[in-house]
């Protein structure tokens, strides 16, 4: 399968009686380049869906994120459906670094960095911030 050569290749985890400490120190110790890679092991249940759990939703939604609006390796074809994740992961990044912007030019100049890589060609700029700014009040208020 070609989709898995391009996957960066990460070591076997620890066994259950090895420390980090003690790989840490092992790696030091030979003076070679290392980096440890924190991988969780997540059982779904047969029906997920839908869950109250938070940090599972968010989650699915970062992964989700990345995979269509900063690797492009999904694709929507929907365009609504692209201006709804353009426009609430925008606001969810801005929220997170204090109040969302309300002004249009400061929304129009971060803009294109939420649009999916596939879709940022199809429409210019102030089509994109006309399409947002429908949604955005509704997505930054502090009621929801």
């Amino acid at each position: 399968d070609d989709s898995t050569e391009s996957l960066p290749f990460t070591p076997n985890p620890l066994r259950n009686e090895d420390y980090m400490g003690d790989q840490f120190i092992r790696k030091a110790r030979q003076q070679r380049d290392f980096k440890f890679v924190y991988k969780r092991k997540i059982t779904l249940h047969s029906h997920p869906w839908p869950t109250n759990d938070a940090a599972f939703n968010r989650l699915i939604y970062l992964q989700a994120e990345d995979d269509v609006i900063r690797t492009g390796a999904l694709s929507i074809n929907d365009q609504s459906s692209v201006i709804l994740l353009s426009a609430i992961s925008m606001a969810m990044d801005t929220a997170l670094n204090g109040d969302a912007p309300t002004d249009r030019d400061v929304i129009a100049n971060n803009l294109l960095r939420y649009v999916p890589p596939l879709w940022n060609n199809k429409f210019n700029s102030k089509t994109w911030t006309d399409e947002i700014l429908k949604l955005w009040p509704d997505l930054i208020s502090k009621d929801r």
